[in-house]
């Protein structure tokens, strides 16, 4: 919105979120910074080629033409998603949604597969 000219950030106070471990953040925030697109692998995937995607991913710099292209720093070891899962649930926001409807469909003993 700042590079649109619809606000002036100088109008804005921003308290940093001070986690050493996010060494290059691009942007101004103020709330926990949430891990975002993760990559799996799959069963049938074999391991060898799935260490080899991984190996690659890891490898990019955010100098490289290919973090350049897709408007990202690179990739890091996996992080924990467990406050991103809450805080969805504490919205009641997708995929926890209907949380409260499956909670009772399933009943007591049930389990998620998250």
């Amino acid at each position: 919105m700042a590079a649109e000219g619809k606000i002036d950030l100088k109008d804005f106070k921003v308290f940093l979120y001070e986690d050493h471990s996010v060494v290059i953040f691009p942007f101004l925030i103020s709330t926990d910074v949430y891990p975002e697109w993760p990559m799996a692998r799959l069963p049938h995937v074999d391991r060898r080629l799935a260490d080899m995607v991984a190996s690659g991913l890891m490898s990019i710099t955010s100098q490289d033409q290919a973090a350049l292209t897709a408007h990202i720093n690179g990739w890091i070891s996996p992080l924990d998603y467990l406050p991103m899962h809450e805080c969805l649930m504490g919205l009641r926001v997708e995929p926890y949604k209907d949380l409260d409807t499956l909670s009772a469909a399933v009943g007591k003993g049930g389990r998620y597969i998250f």
